[in-house]
């Protein structure tokens, strides 16, 4: 089993944190949209596969490439050069920019490496960080390596 598989395995049994999260966005009347990278969408999707989840998931948008960072959601080619495009300063400026952008209440961006390889900057296989912004930009950080996985959405909602 790849790094990938079982990061995309982690996210579909955690299905109850995407559940709990789209309750209570919808409780509080609040939206999310979501930039992704190593997930490929798959985030997004699991999001959309719960019920009522079209009344708080606005967008999620696949920005797999660091080309598709700066162009669809404006980060700063430099910034990443500097940080590394799988950081934890990637992460958060992938949410802050689809909430800006979207204009929504909540959001997630996430960037990792799922290998097979280390990349260029030596991020190890199966590291990947998970920014959640909130309303008042409040950061909740996730760095986390794939044997650490537990996905836990603490939003202060």
């Amino acid at each position: 089993m790849t790094h990938s598989d079982i990061l995309h395995k982690v996210i579909r049994q955690n299905k109850i944190y995407a559940e709990l999260l789209v309750y209570g966005l919808a409780q509080n009347k609040a939206t999310l949209s979501i930039a992704e990278s190593i997930t490929g969408g798959l985030l997004s999707s699991t999001i959309t596969d719960i019920p009522g989840s079209s009344k708080v998931f606005l967008d999620g948008l696949v920005t797999y490439s660091i080309d598709a960072k700066v162009k669809r959601l404006g980060l700063d080619q430099d910034t990443i050069n500097s940080n590394g495009v799988i950081s934890m300063e990637t992460a958060k400026n992938m949410a802050l920019a689809v909430r800006k952008g979207l204009l929504t209440e909540y959001s997630i961006g996430i960037t990792g490496n799922a290998g097979p390889t280390v990349n260029q900057k030596g991020t190890p296989v199966g590291l990947f960080y998970i920014a959640v912004c909130s309303p008042r930009q409040k950061w909740i950080p996730f760095p986390i390596l794939y044997h650490q996985i537990i996905l836990e959405w603490k939003l202060n909602i």
